[in-house]
């Protein structure tokens, strides 16, 4: 989530989001997920890359196991992870048109690099969250732009050398945005179909990489009716089936409908599967996470925004437009403290528990501009102290942007005590 991430939320969507919901439920701690594990030039690579897509496009939608080499690498490393970050506004929401540049854009060279992975490293997360877009990655014409896979590889390769695990994320699909439920996902099978399709591409692209340093997310934040969510669980579990036999001892990492928020994990209906773990994001309360936020109306009142406590005065409360106040008024009419977010976050890990799975926190931020400093750390240190306790792994939101850790021109952090925080938790 992040500036143009969320698009405009009906008042029933930022209920959902911030945790106002019919559903009951939620999630299973464990910081490390364990798991044994042990260049081609760019000509051979854009070779490779284009017998992919000419052999599912000559099958059609049922591509073959074929088309994919089966074998993961497997090393002497686990997959064992514990404080993140997502790479923000890379080879995803880049806000360009990606079809302008067959060959990708080269500015890209400059927003993340080597020293890029480094920092993030050397401040001390121990893995990144790789958003993807299919957009950045493939053409109108569903061909891949050879240089963005380059691209892919070069940060995933950095990463390894910095001691970094690696969440490839498929952030937004043309057919699927978080910021809609509109999705044509949801009904054009054959947009299904290619889901599954760039899923056997990017595992034959990544199988050389290793169990323990590379992991798969399938698709970011699905949106689609509560009432549908039936929906996501079949195309979940398609994924799950026909990536699976092609890499039978990498993790998925899988979320819920509805943003993947906490109360809709009860809705969720897998496979039988070993290697799965529960992905969650969380930006509760949405008024202190994203006030005053460009993309959201809703949140920008007048005031002071707090934490802990009562997020307004009465005051201010008293000023804000009747019909503003009925959208946001649930929010209004409790304190927020550390007990507040122990809750949410025990009905995640009781959750996952009752279904022998970990649980992952795979999103979570607080927007710099309007909140108040003090606000900001206390959050962080209040949220990093249950995920702590509670033994939940996280990837915070993010690197560069409303809500990013490290200032993109200079590379300091935005907040010493924010940063400490986040790569050491409260000691």
């Amino acid at each position: 989530m992040s500036e143009g991430r969320d698009g405009c939320y009906s008042s029933e969507e930022q209920r959902i989001r911030a945790g106002i919901s019919e559903s009951n439920e939620t999630a299973t701690g464990g910081y490390f997920y364990s798991i044994k594990i042990k260049n081609m030039r760019k000509i051979k690579r854009a070779i490779l890359l284009m017998l992919i897509f000419i052999a599912g496009a000559c099958s059609g939608s049922e591509t073959t196991e074929k088309n994919v080499v089966t074998d993961d690498v497997v090393g002497e490393e686990t997959w064992t992870i514990h404080r993140g970050i997502n790479l923000s506004y890379w080879l995803s929401q880049n806000f360009q048109d990606a079809n302008k540049y067959p060959y990708g854009n080269i500015s890209r060279y400059a927003r993340i690099n080597e020293a890029t992975i480094k920092l993030i490293a050397d401040a001390g997360f121990d893995h990144v969250r790789f958003p993807l877009d299919e957009v950045e990655m493939w053409n109108t014409t569903r061909m891949p732009y050879v240089t963005s896979f380059d691209l892919m590889h070069k940060v995933i390769g950095w990463c390894i050398k910095y001691k970094l695990r690696v969440l490839v994320d498929l952030h937004i699909i043309r057919s699927h945005n978080f910021s809609t439920q509109n999705n044509k996902l949801w009904t054009d099978v054959s947009e299904q179909d290619w889901l599954v399709e760039m899923w056997r591409q990017l595992t034959n692209e990544l199988k050389k990489y290793s169990t323990g340093s590379v992991a798969y997310e399938f698709l970011n934040e699905p949106v689609i009716e509560e009432s549908r969510s039936s929906a996501w669980n079949a195309l979940l579990s398609r994924l799950i089936t026909t990536i699976r036999p092609l890499s039978p001892n990498r993790k998925f990492f899988v979320g819920p409908n509805r943003w993947q928020g906490i109360d809709f994990l009860s809705a969720l209906s897998l496979p039988k599967d070993d290697n799965l773990i529960l992905s969650v994001h969380f930006y509760e309360p949405m008024l202190l996470t994203h006030y005053k936020a460009s993309w959201l109306p809703e949140y920008n009142v007048d005031g002071v925004v707090s934490y802990p406590g009562m997020l307004l005065s009465h005051e201010d409360v008293a000023k804000i437009p009747a019909q503003q106040y009925e959208s946001i008024k649930y929010m209004l009419q409790s304190e927020y403290n550390r007990a507040f977010l122990y809750s949410r976050f025990k009905k995640a890990v009781d959750y996952a528990k009752s279904k022998n799975l970990p649980i992952y926190l795979g999103e979570f931020g607080c927007i710099i501009e309007n909140v108040p400093i003090l606000a900001r750390e206390q959050w962080y240190k209040d949220i990093v102290s249950v995920l702590d306790e509670l033994r939940i792994p996280y990837s915070v939101w993010d690197l560069y942007g409303a809500f990013s850790v490290f200032e993109s021109q200079s590379d300091k952090p935005i907040d010493e005590v924010i940063l400490s925080t986040l790569t050491k938790g409260n000691n």
